[in-house]
Formats: C-alpha cells, structure tokens, sequence
C-alpha cells in the first residue's frame, strides 16, 4: 500500500504534491475491540517514529 500511493500521480493536485501512508494494525488475539485498536494505534505511531510511509502489524 505504501508503495502504491507513493508511485500515484499527483499532478493534477499539484506538481510538487507528493503523499506516503503510515499504518498500524493488529491481529485480533480475542482481546476487547478497545484493546484491539490501542494496539493497532500503537504500531500506527511506531510506523511515524521510523520514519513514517510504513506498515507495522501487532
């Protein structure tokens, strides 16, 4: 996916316009959806702390 929208097309938005994509996401391990999303969110903000346009799963 980070790959994808960095390689779109960006022109018609603005020439120098440029777009990446940080993700979290968890496995569902039976816990509680709350739990589930804070582990989600969790990678999310590991994903922007190395650096951001990446993907880290729980």
């Amino acid at each position: 996916m980070c790959k994808e929208i960095a390689s779109l097309n960006w022109d018609t938005i603005d020439p120098n316009f440029r777009c990446s994509l940080s993700v979290g996401a968890a496995v569902y391990r039976g816990e509680t959806i709350e739990q589930l999303i804070n582990r989600a969110d969790e990678q999310l903000y590991i994903s922007k702390a190395n650096g951001r346009n990446r993907a880290n799963v729980a």
